[in-house]
């Protein structure tokens, strides 16, 4: 192997190490766990997950492998964006207001002085009064606040409409995600009074009517959480979301969007938790069986916006400093999957309302792994995986 003397520089001599060795064939590696197993089947080394997808225990140039696409292109596998999340993506922290507006206020405002860029408030008992305290000193046109809540949805979020007005911000440059989501609410079992039919219309027409001054908002949640929570498999949980998202598309129609306006105002939220991997996988499969609606549904160039949120189930009460992995390996993997926005639950969340020390860990999880491990930096770092791609292709099948 060639060498190079090194003295106060940097070499630029290319050192092939692999040169070293003899190549090994995959006839080799075969021999090799044929020895291990004695005789065994290999089977016994692929794992079977749900939704009847196997995992092979190797993965090759052999296999079958996607076309070569840029990001924010083709089926969107690599990305809803050509530059990636090389801006880093959205570091968003949950709030929950319980009795007292002006505690919540002073955790919100924290969360904004220390990394967070976007707020999720939970709606449930907040009227006007409650929402203007609670979003006090707020800069509603650079911290997007996202709404999420029971019934349709669409009570807070007009007022939160009313109170950026209020505050002089105009409408062209307001970003929300309003969160009206009857279909989510009703698989929660907290859905609109109305039946849900007659709330997704209505839902429609009041973004028909916000769209057209507000471009920037995004009106409705199609939430595959509640479907998550209830058990449902990683190809479930995407097809619930899928189904839900074509319903909307249909009726953000009939109410008089075009279906580019309409696609736009959709926010599409997936789960992570502890399978690195399988999320990994997931957040891409997403955008995958998403592009493909669109391309379906007639939308020219379409963003695809992606928020991945951190799903209670993995959460345990009983050794609540576990969570801290658990949410590392669920921002780990939606950074990598290429999630837009991410939203982690704080370790102590199945204990109740976290602390002060709950919500810095969240947000300083995802923090650290932006700008000290640097995710962001690389366009799609799990694109080429055999194994990722493989797993991205057999989950948008199912």
């Amino acid at each position: 192997m060639p060498t190079s003397r090194i003295v106060g520089a940097v070499s630029d001599q290319i050192l092939p190490l692999a040169d070293a060795y003899d190549p090994v064939s995959h006839q080799d590696w075969l021999a090799a766990v044929d020895k291990v197993l004695g005789g065994r089947s290999i089977d016994r080394l692929r794992t079977r997950l749900d939704d009847g997808i196997v995992v092979e225990p190797l993965y090759t140039a052999d296999d079958p492998r996607p076309v070569g696409q840029w990001p924010g292109t083709g089926d969107h596998r690599r990305g809803g964006h050509v530059a990636g999340l090389t801006g880093g993506w959205d570091v968003r922290q949950a709030h929950v207001v319980v009795a007292d507006p002006a505690g919540t206020n002073e955790a919100v405002l924290a969360d904004l002085t220390r990394g967070v860029t976007s707020i999720e408030l939970s709606t449930v008992g907040i009227d006007a009064v409650v929402l203007d305290r609670v979003l006090d000193g707020v800069y509603l046109d650079l911290a997007p606040i996202g709404l999420v809540g029971d019934g349709d949805g669409i009570a807070t979020a007009r007022l939160l409409l009313v109170l950026a007005d209020e505050r002089g911000v105009p409408a062209g440059e307001f970003r929300a995600d309003l969160g009206c989501d009857p279909i989510g609410a009703a698989a929660r079992g907290r859905g609109p009074d109305a039946p849900v039919d007659d709330a997704i219309a209505d839902v429609a027409r009041f973004a028909a009517a916000t769209v057209a001054t507000h471009p920037h908002v995004r009106v409705v949640r199609v939430d595959a959480g509640p479907y998550a929570a209830a058990g449902a498999t990683p190809a479930t949980e995407l097809a619930a979301m899928v189904a839900s998202g074509v319903a909307w598309l249909r009726a953000l129609t009939d109410a008089g969007l075009g279906v580019d306006a309409a696609a736009a105002t959709l926010q599409l939220v997936v789960t992570v938790g502890t399978d690195q991997f399988g999320d990994i996988a997931k957040v891409r499969a997403a955008r995958v069986v998403w592009a493909r609606v669109l391309e379906a549904s007639g939308v020219v160039d379409a963003e695809i916006s992606i928020q991945a949120t951190m799903s209670p189930v993995v959460l345990t009460a009983d050794d609540p400093w576990v969570n801290m992995l658990r949410g590392t390996i669920a921002c780990f993997a939606a950074a990598v999957g290429g999630a837009d926005t991410v939203l982690l639950a704080p370790f102590d969340a199945a204990l109740g309302v976290p602390d002060e020390l709950g919500m810095r860990i969240a947000r300083n999880t995802q923090l650290v792994l932006m700008e000290e491990s640097n995710l962001h930096r690389v366009i799609d770092p799990g694109g080429g995986s055999w194994y990722i791609e493989t797993l991205t292709d057999a989950l948008a099948e199912a």
